[in-house]
């Protein structure tokens, strides 16, 4: 059998399905993801963890300032942020992430929900737990399967990435 390899014969007719708006193609929306954690050894394996098994996009920084200009440049549909970095609290942080969202050249309503991550005791301030946008607080190291779980729960509907099993 011979493939044709003109290039007008490879190319979709106007005649076929999709043309005449009788398929239509799925809406995939892509799901990111920011992680901002001053360990890049963790940032790392959360990073690879989620775009082996989730359907997601992970950007990750250990710089809060960082973090915050990802934030900007992109819109994402979950945070996890460390509730300490070297230079602010992860709670100040978020709040200055949303208020820039709210009064931010495209005036988002809001930022979206946050995980925050610490070493050690893994208990939110009693500041942040009034907030429905608080998922909740990882302790650091934890097993990759409690991170799937907490942003399986955090995150619904992710679906499962490129995972073997």
């Amino acid at each position: 059998m011979e493939l044709p390899l003109n290039k007008a014969s490879t190319s979709a007719s106007d005649s076929g399905p999709l043309a005449q708006g009788l398929l239509e193609l799925p809406d995939v929306q892509e799901r990111r993801i920011l992680v901002g954690y001053p360990d890049s050894l963790a940032t790392r394996n959360i990073r690879l963890t989620l775009e082996g098994m989730r359907n997601v996009t992970v950007d990750t920084s250990p710089v809060s300032g960082d973090t915050f200009e990802r934030a900007m440049q992109h819109e994402y549909d979950l945070f996890v942020l460390s509730l300490e970095f070297p230079e602010i609290t992860g709670e100040y942080l978020y709040s200055l992430i949303d208020k820039a969202y709210r009064f931010g050249i495209e005036e988002r309503i809001s930022a979206p929900p946050v995980l925050f991550m610490q070493e050690g005791n893994a208990s939110l301030p009693d500041s942040l737990r009034g907030d429905c946008r608080i998922r909740g607080c990882l302790r650091w190291p934890m097993s990759m399967d409690g991170i799937l779980e907490a942003i399986d729960r955090a995150l619904p509907g992710l679906g499962k990435g490129n995972a073997l099993s």
